[in-house]
């Protein structure tokens, strides 16, 4: 089996968000790190996260309160409301980076909070944290770097770069399962759905997105609508 070179575009980790929603997003200069994003609400709304097959750590904001999350891959679209006054701030991994202690396979399409220690701290593998911003959060990831907080699985990071694994087939498959929680397959099919995303957003036509879907077969209304909540 070979394991072919992901598209590196990807579409917007949010769809369906208002004006008055302000959402932004960076890449980091971490080589963990795929990207940081944040969003400040200023009415009641609600917008959709499409699947991305990444892990996050996330922060939540409101009225003074504040909450940690770890939330690991996620395959399907999510329906999230946001509170007048609330914010988000997400760093988001590389396929292949871990935290040992809290395996992905057990958080996909789920999340687990970090404790508190005291205001705008949490508790990360037994050292509290104060919580970043989004224009100091590569600062905070050299930090967690430093105190070895993440395994990295090279050999999955490899495949992700469209590089040949020099493991069996099986081995490679079990060693990307056990790493990501997901299959490589189903990270390569929310791939092509981001991807088909960005192309739309760019005004390629459906003609074009037609000849991708009888390439590959998998871009049917159903997949749009699990990877992505649209068809």
């Amino acid at each position: 089996m070979n394991f072919p070179l992901l598209p590196q575009r990807h579409a917007s980790a949010v769809r369906g968000i208002q004006q008055h929603v302000r959402y932004a997003e960076r890449p980091s200069d971490s080589s963990v790190v795929e990207r940081i994003w944040h969003t400040q609400t200023e009415t009641d709304d609600e917008c959709i996260a499409i699947a991305d097959g990444r892990w996050d750590i996330m922060f939540f904001s409101f009225e003074g309160e504040t909450r940690v999350m770890i939330t690991g891959p996620q395959t399907n679209t999510i329906l999230i409301p946001h509170r007048a006054g609330s914010e988000w701030l997400g760093i988001r991994f590389r396929v292949g980076v871990t935290i040992p202690e809290i395996p992905l396979p057990s958080l996909v399409n789920e999340g687990v909070e970090l404790p508190p220690t005291r205001r705008q701290f949490f508790s990360l593998k037994g050292t509290s944290w104060q919580q970043p911003t989004y224009e100091n959060a590569d600062t905070f990831i050299d930090h967690l770097m430093s105190e070895q907080t993440f395994a990295i699985e090279t050999s999955v990071m490899s495949i992700m770069r469209g590089e040949q694994p020099h493991w069996s087939t099986r081995t490679m498959q079990e060693r990307f399962r056990r790493t990501t929680g997901l299959t490589f397959k189903t990270i390569e099919q929310i791939e092509r759905a981001q991807m088909a995303l960005v192309l739309l957003q760019q005004g390629v036509s459906i003609g074009v997105l037609d000849k991708i879907s009888s390439d590959t077969g998998d871009l049917t209304d159903d997949f749009f609508c699990c990877f992505i909540g649209t068809s």
